[in-house]
């Protein structure tokens, strides 16, 4: 019996146009998706399904994204978090750093980034129980071919 392995992917984006963006590429990637627009909509996802990742907005409308993160890594241990702006700052990404923040994207969000991010969260989360298993090998029985005449325990 096999079994397909579908990561699942949190974004936390208040840009309508780049969260359709997000969904669109981690889709395309294999992942199954949840979209919320706010902190609160972020916690209330977090408390009641399972993520292997997430791509958090820093600035929200309701909130910090980092302390969003923050939430994601407790309530969910294992969870791979990343985090978005369009301003980053030093300080801000030591805060990420902190908390447990994986990286760090930069809007405007270069595809290559972010697909990278995508892998990193699959990567992550494969595991060999969620791997299809791999063919064994064919063994095959050596032959030994007798010269004409002769018998097996005749030959040296």
């Amino acid at each position: 019996m096999s079994h397909t392995f579908i990561p699942s992917v949190l974004l936390v984006e208040d840009d309508d146009d780049i969260l359709r963006m997000l969904a669109y590429i981690a889709e395309e990637e294999g992942f199954a998706t949840e979209c919320a627009a706010s902190a609160a909509e972020a916690a209330r996802f977090l408390d009641t399904r399972h993520f292997d990742g997430a791509i958090i907005d820093k600035n929200l409308p309701d909130g910090d994204g980092v302390r969003v993160a923050a939430y994601a890594i407790q309530a969910q241990p294992g969870i791979v978090v990343n985090v978005l702006t369009a301003y980053p700052t030093q300080r801000s990404i030591l805060e990420a750093a902190e908390v447990g923040v994986v990286s760090y994207l930069i809007k405007p969000v270069d595809v290559i980034d972010l697909r990278a991010t995508l892998a990193e969260i699959r990567k992550q989360h494969d595991t060999p129980a969620t791997l299809e298993p791999a063919a064994a090998p064919e063994y095959h029985t050596p032959t030994y071919s007798t010269p004409p005449g002769t018998t097996r325990s005749s030959v040296p």
